[in-house]
């Protein structure tokens, strides 16, 4: 079985099973080299697969970075409501989970086991759920103050061919101001961009799945955006909650993602590779050596739902598609189904 360490060598794009790169190849990188990553994060904050594959993709990027100390890494978040129609505090989660979204306990107790591999402890018996869509625009507004398009970076844009099916309008910078690489890859804590807005969806899945919080509970969501939002003054977050036109931007954002995708969560990176489902730290890694090596413009490919490998379609929609078969089930085998 590859070791998490063979994966942070670097291979070829396409690599024979058993084979290994040369060892000199592990020390030296080349000007052409892939050094940053962008990473659309498509997801559902009430989906318990997103929260696994976040956690996993941050265990990736924090392995990676070991071995490749130049590697950035921006990841910004994209949203696809699950249930737009739910009303506030609905039901207790694991009533919802169970009796609303139909599935099986045994699926709830593999999220269990699954989770504390991880060091997630999921709690099913308490707090209440309810429409994600408020939490959607706080992570909207954690990036900048306007219900529209994430605007990212000029490196971000630049390393996704324009054209290529998984390409998100919603992740150019359509219809918005125009931003610096200081905006968008800050380092300052509680500026608005990409690095605060993962601080902010991490607290919220932790919060809403261990510790009973409601993500559709806007005084939580005001207290939470306070705290971690310091940039941002309390009325306006206050008003984005309570905004109409970020309701439609966001519903907006959620449709188009529905067009693309049949599942949450999806992984894009740079533009190209996509992975569905939540995945394994190890697939993560296999995917940053594939970019790190392939040239800037070569195809991209897409990784399956775990258990699943690699292959040129996928059970994603592109624009405008039906949706394509594939070897397995988003839902049963890593993702919650958005019909």
């Amino acid at each position: 079985m590859t070791s998490i360490q063979d994966l942070l060598s670097p291979v070829e794009s396409k690599t024979s099973q058993g084979s290994s790169p040369p060892a000199d190849r592990k020390q030296h990188s080349t000007s052409n080299e892939t050094s940053h990553f962008t990473i659309e994060f498509i997801l559902d904050t009430i989906c318990p697969h997103c929260y696994i594959g976040l956690r996993n993709l941050n265990t990736a990027i924090d392995l990676y970075k070991k071995q490749h100390a130049n590697a950035t890494f921006e990841v910004t978040c994209s949203p696809i409501i699950l249930n737009p129609v739910a009303g506030r505090s609905v039901d207790i989660k694991g009533n919802y989970y169970q009796h609303t979204r139909h599935f099986a306990p045994s699926t709830i107790e593999r999220w269990t086991r699954q989770g504390a591999e991880i060091g997630i402890n999921f709690d099913w018996l308490g707090g209440w759920t309810g429409n994600s869509r408020d939490s959607h625009k706080l992570l909207r507004l954690a990036l900048g103050p306007w219900p529209s398009a994430i605007d990212q970076s000029s490196s971000s844009t630049a390393t996704q061919p324009s054209g290529h099916p998984y390409s998100s309008s919603s992740t150019s910078a359509t219809d918005t101001k125009p931003s610096t690489s200081e905006e968008t890859t800050q380092g300052r804590p509680g500026a608005r961009g990409p690095q605060t807005q993962m601080e902010l969806v991490s607290t919220i899945y932790r919060e809403y799945f261990e510790n009973n919080r409601d993500v559709s509970n806007r005084s939580w969501l005001l207290s939470l955006g306070t705290s971690l939002l310091p940039d941002v003054p309390p009325g306006e977050i206050q008003a984005c909650l309570e905004s109409e036109a970020w309701d439609a931007a966001i519903d907006r954002l959620s449709d188009q993602n529905r067009q693309r995708f049949n599942a949450v969560p999806v992984f894009v990176i740079q533009g190209r590779f996509v992975a569905g489902g939540w995945q394994s730290p190890e697939k993560f890694l296999e995917v940053f050596e594939r970019i790190r090596v392939a040239e800037p413009n070569a195809p991209g490919m897409t990784l399956s739902p775990p258990g699943g490998g690699w292959w040129e379609s996928g059970v994603f929609r592109g624009a405008g598609q039906q949706q394509q078969q594939g070897p397995s089930d988003v839902r049963s085998a890593g993702g919650c189904n958005v019909r």
